[in-house]
């Protein structure tokens, strides 16, 4: 691809990027602008309204714009570059100094030399800002998927502009005027293999976590405060709990310890857990999926440790593991050794692991998850003297919490039995 061809399409990028961040600058300081996109809590509006929509006061869109700016106005002054390049001869013909009547020799051209130098500055200026909002965007997209657990068609878009820029620079900067060797050509041939393969392991990874935010306004209906529960049924005497026992909130969770998004979840838990304090406990319930291969056996890896008071600690393990759990030669023997790091006797776990005890905490987890008619995990009850409400994913929990006149916030009183509130 010729140099003045990359750039067009580079510019054409960038102003497509223009667009799209003013589009969102302008939607920010005037929500009432429809984006096109659904209103509920899994797109455009749940990410526009998240923490990541903002970088302290500034608007995440406007960094995105001024980015977006750079890119075009070093892109345009690149082009001027070309222009001149291409006006520009290379060498000059030069006649000898020592002598009338010799033939003039090709020198090069310094004026060309100067220009060309200006180009690479370019080239840089436009590949690193357009990397480093490679990687940024990238982050925000999974961020928005896993943590916000929403997708903006708008900043997807985004993310796919800054994409093609970066790819196109990184041909202009890196590959420009070189002709690679077997060694160079071998190296981004690995590089590209790698690639393919990340996302071909990611991709049912991805799919799950699309089909779950595509249908998080459907949660969000059948989240808020409920009624009819048993409470002795949803929180057992033999419960996980974890955090002050007389706290007046009780968040339990129902989750499989191999699904990505209730490993985000675990990260926004632990956070929380730190903020709240003594105001608030937290529980575990099981509830493995049978699409995980390794979540059932995860959730007899937590339970068996829980028989040698480490519960919270392993549960924790596995979700920091998790991705272990997706490789291909991954054993179910890795539970023991995980066991053993944490301190426990691997004998006793190996035992536990297998016993009826353990197996029959996770079938009742179960199947007080299916009596409650569980649709996705992780789902949450937050439980206080006065009520019990239900939220299905981090991203209608995170507003109640965040909400100081939720009904949640309201008792005082000790939330769980007195049995209970000894440890």
């Amino acid at each position: 691809m010729k140099r003045t061809l990359s750039n067009i399409f580079t510019l054409l990028l960038t102003l497509g990027g223009v667009f799209v961040a003013s589009y969102l600058t302008y939607h920010h300081f005037r929500p009432d602008l429809s984006l096109g996109c659904s209103a509920g809590p899994g797109s455009c509006e749940g990410v526009l309204k998240s923490q990541y929509s903002q970088v302290g006061p500034i608007p995440t869109a406007i960094i995105g714009l001024g980015m977006y700016l750079l890119l075009l106005g070093a892109s345009l002054l690149r082009h001027k570059s070309i222009t001149q390049l291409r006006a520009t001869p290379k060498m000059l013909e030069v006649m000898a100094s020592d002598g009338e009547g010799t033939e003039p020799s090709p020198s090069a051209n310094p004026a060309y030399t100067t220009v060309l130098a200006g180009l690479r500055r370019f080239d840089m200026i436009i590949w690193g800002v357009s990397f480093v909002a490679l990687l940024i965007s990238w982050f925000l997209q999974y961020n928005a998927l896993f943590v916000v657990e929403a997708f903006c068609k708008w900043c997807f878009s985004s993310a796919v502009i800054v994409t093609l820029i970066a790819l196109l620079s990184s041909r202009d900067y890196w590959l420009e005027g070189r002709e690679l060797e077997g060694d160079q050509k071998l190296v981004i041939a690995v590089l590209s293999f790698i690639g393919i393969t990340m996302i071909a392991v990611y991709s049912p990874k991805l799919h799950d976590q699309w089909i779950f935010v595509q249908q998080k306004d459907k949660h969000e209906k059948r989240s808020g405060q409920v009624q009819g529960i048993d409470r002795s049924k949803l929180l057992p005497p033999s419960i996980h709990i974890k955090g002050n026992r007389n706290a007046p909130l009780l968040i339990l969770e129902f989750a499989d310890l191999q699904c990505p998004a209730c490993k985000q979840t675990d990260i926004a838990l632990r956070d929380l857990a730190r903020r709240f304090g003594d105001q608030a406990c937290f529980s575990y319930r099981n509830f493995p999926l049978a699409k995980h291969k390794f979540g059932l056996n995860s959730a007899f890896a937590a339970e068996a440790a829980a028989n040698q008071g480490k519960f919270w600690e392993m549960k924790e393990l596995i979700f920091d593991r998790q991705e272990q759990m997706d490789a291909m030669d991954f054993d179910e023997r890795t539970f023991v050794k995980w066991a053993q790091e944490l301190g426990m006797n691997p004998t006793v776990f190996t035992n536990d692991y297998s016993s009826k005890e353990v197996h029959d905490r996770v079938t009742v987890d179960t199947k007080a998850g299916l009596a409650l008619d569980l649709q996705t995990t992780p789902t949450f009850f937050v439980v206080t003297a006065d009520g019990i409400w239900r939220f299905e994913g981090m991203g209608t929990l995170a507003p109640a919490l965040q909400n100081p006149n939720h009904g949640i916030h309201q008792s005082k009183s000790p939330v769980l039995p007195p049995e209970m509130r000894k440890n």
